[in-house]
């Protein structure tokens, strides 16, 4: 194996990070496309990188359920497929916590704007 090979090898997966900071940055573009004032940013970027981060939580469970249901399995790997659903609960239930204050500040603001108008 060659060096490049190797350094290959040994690269992480970039397509799914980049995704979904690809996600989230669209997301931070339309609300200050929207001119979501700057005192906001900080709402927003949580924002953004929660609903990105559910985005590809919900690819990975989808993936893992897949792998549940279709596929013969014996008890050691029902074990471990098990753990890889817990941690992407876990990871979501960090999510859900944080992008709730968030979601509360820009909604109201979005309806403050709205009866402004």
């Amino acid at each position: 194996m060659s060096n490049i090979e190797h350094n290959l090898e040994l690269q992480p997966g970039l397509t799914k990070p980049r995704q979904v900071a690809e996600l989230a940055h669209k997301i931070l573009v339309k609300f200050k496309e929207m001119e979501l004032p700057d005192h906001l940013d900080d709402e927003l970027g949580v924002l953004c990188t929660d609903l990105a981060d559910f985005w590809s939580a919900s690819k990975d469970l989808e993936s893992k359920l897949q792998i549940l249901l279709n596929q013969e399995h014996k008890w050691d790997s029902i074990g471990e497929i098990l753990v890889d659903l817990r941690i992407i609960v876990d990871h979501l239930e960090r999510h859900v916590k944080s992008v709730k204050r968030p979601i509360n500040t820009i909604t109201s603001f979005s309806y403050y704007q709205s009866e402004k108008k």
